[in-house]
């Protein structure tokens, strides 16, 4: 089974598409527990809505119960340095070293953190068109985690990204 929640009108065949506002989906609230039953989930799509739950940790943690052991949960979301992460609607602000406080990566700070994820891959996407050198810095940025890192915590309010996309897959 795969799941596409909070799809909006992206209605995928073959998953259980849901989403509480489009008619043509299965009606439900993300900020509550899902009608699922443990490790019965394979791949869970989060585009575009992780920023707008109440609570996303708590989602996080309801796919990381539904999905089964290797299962993916494929995540895109606006970075921070983005204008449009700061839409009224958005109640989250999301940075690739966020989805490291769920995998073994983590250890260290005084936060909540969890390990219930490995991080199959992510990558920050730029702006192109006619900002002709966000190419170039997409491919310098997404070279390693140390490059993005130090984008992220030095230069990514003079370049600023369009959006991350994460999979994490469950251990």
């Amino acid at each position: 089974m795969k799941l596409n929640l909070g799809c909006g009108y992206d209605i995928r065949k073959g998953y259980d598409n849901i989403d509480k506002h489009n008619p043509q989906a299965i009606k439900h609230d993300l900020n509550k527990l899902l009608p699922y039953k443990d490790n019965s989930v394979s791949e869970i799509l989060l585009y575009d809505i992780l920023e707008h739950i109440d609570k996303p940790i708590k989602l996080l943690k309801e796919c990381h119960r539904m999905i089964t052991a290797k299962g993916i949960i494929k995540i895109r979301l606006p970075h921070f340095s983005c204008s449009n992460a700061y839409d009224p609607l958005h109640k989250t602000y999301w940075g690739t070293s966020y989805f490291k406080r769920f995998t073994e990566i983590s250890g260290k700070g005084s936060y909540e953190q969890y390990n219930w994820f490995k991080i199959k891959k992510y990558k920050i996407h730029f702006f192109k068109g006619k900002m002709f050198w966000n190419n170039l810095i997409e491919r310098l940025v997404n070279l390693n985690d140390s490059t993005m890192r130090i984008w992220e915590e030095n230069l990514c309010w003079l370049y600023p990204a369009n959006y991350i996309e994460v999979e994490l897959e469950k251990k």
